[in-house]
């Protein structure tokens, strides 16, 4: 290896590090604001924190799935919540209508 090129695991964990960097960026713009732990460790070999990286990247895919369906889960009770507004609200319209009928 030439001096000027850079070690390939080097260059690995950094593309790692910036994907963690961007899921983390994406777990907040979900309105996620709990982070996964993940924190360089000096005393790993270079393929010991690939591995690290490999587990924080997927344990932030995993949480951004979870809120993306929870997220999803609140939208459709949202959704049926109006549902259940507009139907009360149709009975309660219908209920008085009868009664100025009935009087």
């Amino acid at each position: 290896m030439y001096d000027n090129q850079p070690d390939p695991l080097v260059k690995e964990i950094i593309r790692l590090e910036q994907k963690i960097f961007y899921l983390d960026e994406v777990l907040f713009a979900e309105g996620s604001w709990y982070e996964p732990p993940y924190s360089r460790d000096d005393r790993l070999f270079a393929k010991e924190q690939i591995e690290a990286n490999k587990v924080a990247i997927r344990e932030r895919a995993k949480l951004l799935e979870s809120v993306r369906k929870e997220k999803e889960f609140e939208r459709r009770l949202c959704e049926g919540s109006e549902l259940m507004q507009k139907m009360l609200d149709d009975f309660q319209r219908e209920r008085r209508e009868a009664e100025a009928k009935a009087d």
